[in-house]
């Protein structure tokens, strides 16, 4: 079985450029989960793409503010259950709105249970060039985390998306002149760091603790991706206990249509 994760940054967009159909030609996953889709119900009938890719069933997470956030999960499984954004009792717990917005309502998250473990894909809220989101996304990551851990007590999780953040210095171009800038705090970062101390496995770090200058995200400054001055941000993390003997975590720059690159993990038994 593959799964990749992608941020998209705009399925209108990565649609009409070709690089979807180009990504599911190639890649053929079993099951693709996007971020950044910023579309509405309405235009997924518009965009034809039941027609285009019929071999996928496809959940989306929609976000009420028009052309931002959404989540997606296409899969030729199809899944026993979906989930969308956080349930009452785990939202109503945390403070997760401020003047920007609020990040229970952006579709951040779809979730699909299939026979041996459930899938969830998340797009992290983003703290902001001056910080002013980091309060918001600090209580956003305990939230994420005690539904993770929730749905853990019924199967073992796989997690993917962006999670808007570079846990160590290894997973960023220049580290020490990004120190403390939005996307490498320490608090983001004690946040990642939760998540592993919960028993979850950041899968591509811990089969290449040492592979330096493998990044998912460019930003469009300066040939950023030229020069690969990136930083990897998109991950997939594991229950320790998920059910499959073999998994392998692969990051695809090569692939082109969004300022970021696809991660994919391959299941065989």
């Amino acid at each position: 079985m593959k799964i990749f994760s992608w941020n998209i940054n705009g399925l209108r967009a990565v649609e009409s450029r070709g690089s979807l159909e180009d990504f599911l030609d190639e890649k053929q996953p079993d099951i693709a989960c996007f971020q950044e889709t910023k579309i509405q119900a309405s235009q997924v009938k518009t965009l034809k793409l039941d027609e285009k890719y019929p071999e996928y069933k496809k959940f989306y997470s929609f976000a009420e503010r028009k052309g931002y956030s959404g989540t997606a999960i296409w899969s030729k499984i199809e899944p026993i259950q979906v989930l969308h954004n956080l349930p009452d009792e785990i939202r109503t717990k945390f403070d997760l709105a401020d003047s920007f917005g609020d990040t229970s309502t952006e579709g951040r998250i779809c979730a699909a249970e299939f026979s041996d473990f459930w899938l969830v894909t998340v797009y992290t809220p983003n703290s902001k060039g001056d910080l002013g989101r980091l309060v918001i996304r600090q209580n956003w990551d305990k939230a994420f985390l005690e539904l993770i851990k929730q749905l853990e007590r019924q199967k073992p999780v796989a997690f993917c998306g962006d999670m808007n953040v570079a846990h160590q210095e290894i997973d960023l171009k220049n580290p020490k002149a990004n120190r403390g800038k939005h996307g490498f705090t320490d608090e983001e970062r004690f946040g990642f760091g939760e998540f592993l101390n919960n028993n979850f496995v950041d899968i591509y770090r811990t089969q290449n603790p040492e592979t330096t200058d493998i990044y998912t995200w460019w930003s469009h400054f300066a040939k950023s991706r030229e020069r690969n001055v990136g930083w990897r941000i998109d991950y997939f993390l594991l229950s320790e206990g998920f059910p499959c003997k073999n998994v392998e975590a692969k990051i695809y720059p090569e692939i082109l249509g969004s300022d970021h690159c696809p991660v994919s993990i391959e299941i065989t038994e």
